[in-house]
């Protein structure tokens, strides 16, 4: 393939609905897009597409089995599709997305099964940036993610090393300048009665455990 088109944007200028519309329509095509997020840069596809999340696993060095995060448009968006917590810890959700927390939660019947991990669930957030919320909103669909790199190697979030790197095994770089001093979003198990950290990130995990021991369920 030839290589990926560019969209160059910055974080301080306001959403364009065109662009907005062109990265959601790649993504709609099963095209692999490398998003910038809230927290670091990632290789993104719809859920529905098969054939891209093929190819993202390809680039990656994946094995088959591995599961993605999967980036939603807003809570009731993810209440809708059947993933839930632990009956007691909505409100978490409610409280702390969106925002770089990415919460484990049960799988629903709205998702491919394939993407639920050997245990039936799956890793959810809501983005707190306004142009990748646009696109998600405009796609009204699911988008599964993952740090763009190889595996076992450290995350890339320099620009123009992404387009260096990936730029023949991407479809569209959206370039939102340098990331190189932020982290990815903090992991944390919600299926059971107290949340539980499984990766701390960019978002502190103290939060979420203040905000349960003040009576926050």
């Amino acid at each position: 393939m030839g290589r990926a088109k560019v969209i160059s944007l910055s974080a301080d200028e306001p959403i364009s609905p065109q662009r907005v519309f062109r990265v959601a329509g790649k993504l709609a095509s099963g095209g692999v897009v490398m998003l910038p997020t809230d927290t670091i840069y990632g290789f993104s596809a719809s859920v529905r597409a098969t054939a891209g999340i093929k190819r993202i696993r390809e680039i990656k060095g994946w094995e088959t089995n591995r599961p993605f995060l999967l980036l939603a448009p807003s809570l009731g968006f993810v209440l809708e599709s059947g993933c839930r917590s632990d009956r007691n810890l909505v409100s978490v959700m409610r409280k702390f997305w969106p925002g770089k927390v990415t919460f484990i939660l049960w799988g629903g019947e709205g998702l491919p099964a394939h993407l639920h991990s050997a245990d039936d669930k799956v890793a959810v957030r809501v983005p707190e940036s306004d142009f990748l919320l646009a696109v998600l909103e405009e796609l009204q669909e699911f988008v599964v993610s993952t740090s763009a790199n190889k595996s076992d190697q450290p995350p890339i979030n320099d620009p123009e090393m992404l387009k260096d790197a990936f730029g023949k095994e991407v479809d569209l770089i959206v370039d939102m300048g340098s990331m190189e001093m932020r982290s990815a979003s903090t992991l944390v198990d919600i299926t059971t009665p107290e949340p539980t950290l499984i990766r701390q990130g960019a978002f502190p995990f103290g939060l979420i455990e203040t905000y349960i021991h003040g009576g926050g369920r």
